[in-house]
């Protein structure tokens, strides 16, 4: 299980595929220039914000209540995945 409390930041300078199961306490800002994947479940009170032109792949029953923000790059959901509870933004 991987903690992230609130202002924790994620980049991926290489393509990254994470199989396990990730505790949202806060928000969550994924960032880099190449590929990442989670493929464990996503859960707690904390959304996900996508910076960055990669691709951010979620393969997981997710489970968060907060928010997703698409500020940039590409989001995918395998299947089986789910996005989270909260509201789906995406930047024009």
């Amino acid at each position: 299980m991987l903690n992230a409390t609130a202002g924790t930041t994620l980049d991926a300078s290489a393509a990254v595929s994470l199989g396990n199961n990730l505790n949202l306490a806060g928000n969550l800002t994924l960032g880099g220039s190449n590929a990442l994947t989670l493929g464990g479940v996503v859960a707690g009170v904390g959304g996900l914000i996508k910076n960055g032109p990669a691709d951010l792949i979620l393969n997981g029953a997710n489970t968060y209540f907060g928010n997703t923000a698409l500020n940039a790059g590409k989001l995918g959901v395998g299947p089986g995945g789910a996005l989270g509870s909260g509201v789906l933004n995406a930047a024009a």
